[in-house]
């Protein structure tokens, strides 16, 4: 099995579906459908392992009953938590989100956080051959000149580089246009949604969203939600890909489980229009229960058996 690097935070997640609405200030209301589960980079490293990838997650969590929750999960789905990081005296980080009318809304608690850099620093110190024998890092967006070092000394041994991003960096990057270019140079794969897209790169479309990050030296991929998801195939020709039609429940880590299934295609060395497939599988079936997990693929030939051309 092909070993892998998920770098970022992981959360203990709790999902309220079936709101009737939003409470007012002093209101309560009752959902109908309830989850407590894993997030954030537990999403990916799950995802990796369901897939046939054998995955370590580089993470924090507290010393707390939360703690013990996200490594066990994380340990019963064959996730190596051997980068995992214990910070004594911190809570494990958490989320509360509400799904409504298509979308979520959060609040959440960042406790036992440390970034990527810290993450790595740990990791490489701790290992005696951090990066040998691995295919693959998924890390997120960031800013930070000894991040890129670090991504460097991996990229030397071979590995690929996959960053997905989020909002904040939206807001971080928007008028920082050198600091993006110098980030993305670091990554083979860089994965974001239209607006993500739109908003780091300042184009009107998708399209012209693709082509600003390639000339940046990335090869990108935007997910387009309900409309599926576009990128390049080996010849620089743009290609597209729709949604499965399935039954929206939840879009939490609909997005980390579209990069998972695109960068398992690409270990395995399948051609880029056949990873966009696999990335579509995931994704919308990890909308039809709630959480980022639950409805993800159980197994590679599970994902193969919904291609319309398995």
């Amino acid at each position: 099995m092909a070993r892998v690097l998920a770098i970022g935070p992981v959360f203990v997640d709790s999902i309220y579906g079936g709101l009737p609405r939003i409470p007012e200030a002093g209101q309560e209301v009752y959902g109908g459908q309830h989850l407590v589960t894993v997030g954030g980079y537990a999403i990916t490293a799950i995802g990796m392992a369901r897939l046939g990838l054998s995955p370590v997650i580089v993470s924090a969590v507290g010393d707390d009953l939360f703690g013990k929750f996200v490594e066990e999960r994380l340990q019963r789905e064959g996730v190596s938590t051997d980068g995992l990081v214990r910070v004594a005296g911190k809570s494990t980080s958490h989320s509360t989100a509400m799904v409504l009318e298509g979308d979520r809304r959060f609040v959440s608690y960042a406790g036992a956080e440390l970034s990527a850099t810290e993450l790595l620093a740990h990791w490489v110190n701790h290992s005696p051959e951090p990066f040998a024998g691995y295919k693959l890092m998924h890390v997120g967006l960031m800013s930070d000149q000894e991040l890129y070092g670090y991504l460097e000394q991996a990229r030397k041994a071979g590995v690929l580089i996959s960053m997905s991003t989020g909002w904040p960096a939206v807001e971080e990057y928007r008028d920082r246009k050198a600091a993006l270019a110098e980030a993305l140079s670091k990554a083979d794969f860089f994965f974001c949604n239209e607006l993500e897209a739109q908003g780091l790169s300042g184009k009107d479309t998708p399209e012209e969203a693709l082509y600003f990050f390639k000339e940046i030296g990335c090869h990108p991929v935007v997910t387009l939600g309900e409309q599926g998801a576009l990128t390049f195939d080996e010849a620089g020709k743009i290609i597209r890909e729709p949604a499965l039609d399935v039954e929206f429940v939840d879009p939490t880590g609909a997005g980390d489980s579209f990069a998972v299934g695109f960068v398992t295609g690409v270990i395995l060395g399948w051609p880029l229009a056949r990873a966009l497939k696999l990335g579509i599988v995931c994704g919308s079936l990890s909308v039809t229960a709630l959480g980022g997990t639950e409805a993800f693929p159980r197994s590679l030939e599970t994902a193969i058996s919904h291609f319309s051309d398995k």
